[in-house]
């Protein structure tokens, strides 16, 4: 029916001595891209920007508490920060209402191999992730109105503080390689523009320092955001729940966040080479292949030697993955 109203409207033009002028065409035909690739951009780009809004008010109540451990904020003006930033948390959670995904999105999701039930959790997940930032902000709250007690109580403030950033750093990853880019690996050339130019170029909060955009490792990197938040909250958990009043179990547990912030770049920074390896290893095969081809004997002789020093490289490196 739609079809053949957009062809009695031309006529109609036509007869009307309108014939110069030209149906407009979709929005997803003048960027070429697909509808469904449009469809589902547009409407994942403003539920991720919204929990990137989300993020970066909570980093900047982090940094405030920073800045009062630093000296550069009074005690007053960093609660003020923090009472703000969970005055607006609640807020966002009194307007969240349960979303449910309309047919046409469905169908679109679907064409792009992405699960609609996934999708809508993912949707829904926003007042549980709020919730989660408020609890954070209420604990750091408690201790930087305790800040001045002593230095228990102030390592007490150090320690939420560099748990909760660093618990945040891990979400960052989780967010963009679980959900950003796990979902629109399969995109070509210009969806994957229209995704950066709506979304990505924007982000302020929800994307890691050196983002990565993985074709078939994205899961991987998302498992290993979410060991680092678990393992995070298992030690939080741990500090909650022990009696710690000596100064010295207090550094301990310290000490240990630091060294779960340590192995976390490190994995990061093994990851990232791991895929530049790969990426040369599939390179030089290809230009294997073609002296082989070509029935250049000395240039072959090269490439295989610059192949195996890569494997060897390769293979040291995914033994220090190895416990």
């Amino acid at each position: 029916m739609r079809r053949m109203w957009i062809f009695a409207a031309l006529a109609a033009l036509l007869l009307s001595g309108c014939g110069a002028k030209t149906q407009a065409s979709e929005p997803w035909e003048e960027l070429g891209v697909s509808e469904a690739a449009w469809t589902v951009i547009e409407d994942f780009s403003g539920r991720y920007s919204a929990l990137d809004a989300d993020g970066l008010r909570y980093d900047e109540a982090l940094e405030a508490v920073q800045s009062y451990l630093d000296g550069g904020l009074g005690q007053a003006e960093a609660l003020g920060a923090l009472n703000s930033a969970l005055e607006a948390v609640g807020a966002e959670l009194e307007a969240a209402e349960p979303v449910s995904l309309d047919a046409g999105l469905e169908e679109a999701l679907r064409e792009l191999g992405i699960s609609p039930t996934e999708y809508e959790a993912f949707a829904n997940s926003r007042p549980n992730d709020l919730q989660n930032q408020q609890l954070r902000l209420s604990s750091l709250l408690f201790y930087l109105e305790n800040a001045g007690r002593g230095e228990a109580a102030l390592e007490d403030l150090r320690f939420t503080l560099a748990a909760n950033a660093s618990e945040q750093e891990s979400l960052r990853g989780y967010f963009y390689y679980g959900c950003l880019n796990y979902w629109f690996t399969g995109l070509d050339e210009a969806e994957l523009e229209l995704l950066r130019s709506s979304l990505i170029d924007g982000l302020e909060s929800y994307i890691p320092e050196q983002a990565l955009w993985f074709r078939d490792m994205a899961e991987e990197q998302t498992m290993l955001c979410l060991d680092e938040v678990e393992a995070l909250a298992g030690l939080m958990s741990e500090r909650l729940g022990s009696q710690q009043d000596e100064l010295y179990e207090m550094e301990h547990d310290y000490d240990r966040l630091l060294e779960l912030i340590e192995e976390d770049r490190q994995a990061r920074e093994r990851l990232a080479a791991l895929m530049e390896l790969s990426a040369r290893l599939e390179e030089l095969s290809a230009q294997i292949d073609e002296a082989s081809e070509a029935g250049d004997a000395e240039r072959l002789e090269e490439l295989r030697a610059q192949f195996e020093a890569l494997v060897t490289e390769y293979e040291a490196l995914t033994a220090e993955e190895t416990p």
